[in-house]
């Protein structure tokens, strides 16, 4: 196995790009997400989640999750927890 630029350096690259363009998408921090910049965000990149029935509610509860223990945005930190546990998530994988 080659040491070069690896499939995970250029995958967490890719993550940490999309995440800095959702947060710098409107005024505020930019470092982190807020409820409506996140929402953007899975609906864009995960549309696979955002077209579930339950969508909002699901949403609605992870972002209350947030709210009462970590604040009211979330951080890089938050977003790739977030998206570990979608890719766990047997029944949130895109069908291919």
């Amino acid at each position: 196995m080659a040491c070069n630029s690896s499939q995970v350096q250029e995958a967490l690259g890719s993550l940490l790009t999309v995440f800095k363009a959702a947060a710098a998408s409107t005024p505020g921090d930019k470092s982190t997400l807020d409820r409506d910049e996140l929402r953007a965000l899975i609906r864009c990149q995960l549309p696979f989640l955002s077209d579930k029935k339950d969508f909002e509610e699901e949403f609605e509860k992870f972002f209350q999750c947030m709210e009462d223990t970590h604040g009211s945005n979330v951080d890089f930190k938050e977003f790739m927890c977030l998206l570990a546990t979608i890719v766990m998530c047997s029944d949130c994988r895109p069908s291919n």
